[in-house]
This record gives structure tokens, C-alpha cells and sequence, in this order.
């Protein structure tokens, strides 16, 4: 077989369903060229062990690496994969992920029209699975991703929505293993970390939307915001402290993960803050408010049944559910966020 252009690096561990649709969406890539794929153990169990190997065994895909670690964390289990790895290109994705036929065509074409490029995403789209109440909601995901626009990132500056993540990412070996986190990185926050350290040292990276990806999301609603909104807003803090120690930034969105509606930054002080203003932290505030004053919370109803009877009248079926499953993951992250302002004494919300 031909030296691999591009190494797809998977980490894996206790999920050996989600891991072969996965491993199927990679395997019926139009992708012409050699390529390899290399899934990292990252401390499964031995029944799942097994399985993994009858999965990959069955599939009969010379280009399939199985390897095995010691649990360090996914993020270790990148840098495991990317040693061994043959290709000029490593592209990451996750276990629970599904990647369009056209995935790894559009990562080689970005990547040799451009020599300077030294890392590259698209949008991950999360699709809850057909038996979840929340599932109306796919429609939305899919429109955002079909609607967003390809572009460069070219300013270092906190934007906690606005990364390019590994469950949907693509680099230049040389640089990855150059730029290389540690391992306090390892188990959360790799991929942002690796963006603001790329970011930092003024490397190009590219957001290309065609490279698209589906991330299925299994878990119930509570432990989906627990195990990924809560832990998400550590990693905001773990970020700024790291990346933009000294930084003053208030940060303006009408919706929680919005788009940017204003932006103000100051460097080089004695302080470390971030203030995301946002509706959620405008709707604690009327909360607090409310119990001095018990007659906001009538004026809250009221509004409450003017929006609802607006976005019943709209059309759009997944506006409500997306407005409250947006009230709940964004208030999951500003918990997340103030669990651990203390421990990096930085403020963070």
C-alpha cells in the first residue's frame, strides 16, 4: 500500500457501537488517495477490547491501526496516534462522530491548495438520536452548519464559541507535534488549547464549511449538560487563564454560543477577567431582582407568554425547545465556569 497522505486518529474507549459507525462513515470516504486510520485504546475494558478487534477484523481494512493505551486521556491518546502515524496530514475525529463522504477529499484539497495552512475544521453538527425528546432540534443544527460561512481565523483573541474542536479537525503533522500540549491537557481541553496555541503563535487556520461532521449525542439531557456543558466551562476558564493571563474582556451575544454582537479588550493589567453578557446571565440578574421585588416575576410571566405565543405563530417548531435547551447548557457553563474561578484565580463568566 502507498505511504498514507492523510492519518485519521480516532480515541476510543468503552464505546465499541458508536466506534464502527464511526469507522463505516470512514470507510465510504470518496477519498482517492491513500489514507490511513488509526484508533487509539485509551484503557478500554477487555470485553470491549474484544469487540473493538472483531469490529476492525470484520470490516477486512488494511488501512486500520488498532492501538492500545494505559487511560491518559484522549487527548494523550492523540499524541500516541499522531507518533505513529504515516501521513503528512492528521485529521481527528471522535468515536461518536460521523463524518460525510466527502470529508477527508475536502481536508487533502484545503490542505495542498494552501502550504501555509497549519490547521483546519468545519462545523460539527449534533444530531440527538431518534428516540430523544430533543431530537426536533436537528433541523436547527443542520441549517446553522449549511449557513455558515468558510473563513481564516486571524485575530488572537477569547472566543469560547467560536474554536475549532477535534471531533472535527485536521493539522499538519509537523506542527502538531511541534505545538504538542502537556498532559494537563489530557483529558479536557486539548483541542482548544491546541487552537489558542496555534492562534498564539500565528499559524493559519482555516474553517472550511464543507467539512462537516455529526456528532450523535445518546445520553439523557441532564447528563449530557453535566459530562459536557459543566466541563465545557472549566475548560473556559482553564483557557483564558493560560492563553490571556493579564486580560480584561467583555464580551457581547444576545443568545448564549450567539454570534458576536460587540467586543472590548484590554491587555497587560493585574487582572484576569472574562464577562460574556448574554441573556442568561440578563435572566439570574431579573431572578435575583424578583425577590425584593416578588411583582417582576408577573412582568417575566407575561414576556414569557408573548415570546411563546410569537414563536408558536412563527412556524419554526424547534424555537422553543432550542431557547430552553440554550437556557439550560448555557447556565451548565456559567456553573462550570464559576466552580473553578477560584481554583485558577481568574474571573471567568
Amino acid at each position: 500500500m502507498n505511504k498514507a497522505y492523510i492519518s485519521v486518529i480516532i480515541p476510543t474507549r468503552n464505546r465499541p457501537q458508536r466506534l464502527l459507525c464511526c469507522l463505516n462513515s470512514l470507510l465510504r470516504q470518496d477519498f482517492s488517495e491513500a489514507y490511513e486510520i488509526i484508533i487509539v485504546d485509551d484503557g478500554s475494558q477487555e470485553a470491549c477490547v474484544r469487540e473493538c478487534r472483531e469490529i476492525i477484523a470484520h470490516a477486512g481494512c488494511k488501512n486500520v491501526k488498532y492501538l492500545i493505551t494505559p487511560a491518559s486521556g484522549p487527548g494523550a491518546a492523540r499524541i500516541f496516534g499522531g507518533m505513529r502515524a504515516e501521513g503528512d496530514i492528521l485529521a481527528f475525529i471522535d468515536d461518536d462522530c460521523m463524518a460525510l463522504p466527502d470529508w477527508l477529499s475536502n481536508i487533502s484539497q484545503a490542505f495542498r491548495g494552501d502550504n501555509d495552512l497549519s490547521m483546519m475544521g468545519g462545523p460539527l453538527i449534533l444530531q440527538f438520536s431518534e428516540n430523544s425528546p430533543w431530537k426536533i432540534l436537528n433541523e436547527y443544527f443542520k441549517l446553522v452548519a449549511n449557513g455558515e460561512k468558510s473563513h481564516y481565523f486571524s485575530k488572537y483573541e477569547f472566543s469560547p464559541f467560536n474554536t475549532l474542536v477535534t471531533a472535527n479537525m485536521a493539522v499538519r503533522k509537523s506542527d502538531y507535534m511541534k505545538d504538542a500540549l502537556p498532559q494537563k491537557y489530557s483529558y479536557l481541553g486539548d483541542d482548544t488549547g491546541l487552537f489558542y496555541a496555534f492562534l498564539k503563535a500565528r499559524k493559519k487556520i482555516y474553517f472550511d464549511s464543507r467539512v462537516q461532521v455529526f456528532h450523535l449525542y445518546t445520553e439523557k439531557l441532564l447528563e449530557l449538560l453535566i459530562r459536557k456543558c459543566y466541563r465545557y466551562g472549566k475548560v473556559d476558564v482553564m483557557m483564558y487563564h493560560d492563553f490571556f493571563h493579564g486580560n480584561l474582556t467583555l464580551d457581547l451575544r444576545p443568545l448564549y454560543g450567539g454570534r458576536r454582537m460587540g467586543n472590548l479588550h484590554w491587555a497587560n493589567l493585574p487582572c484576569t477577567v472574562y464577562i460574556g453578557f448574554d441573556y442568561i446571565k440578563l435572566l439570574l440578574c431579573i431572578l435575583i431582582f424578583s425577590l425584593a421585588y416578588p411583582c417582576v416575576i408577573y412582568f417575566m410571566i407575561l414576556i414569557a407568554c408573548a415570546i411563546g405565543l410569537g414563536l408558536s405563530l412563527s412556524g419554526k417548531r424547534y424555537l422553543a425547545p432550542l431557547i430552553f435547551f440554550k437556557t439550560l447548557a448555557g447556565f451548565f457553563v456559567l456553573l462550570g465556569r464559576l466552580r473553578y474561578c477560584l481554583k485558577y484565580r481568574t474571573i471567568c463568566i
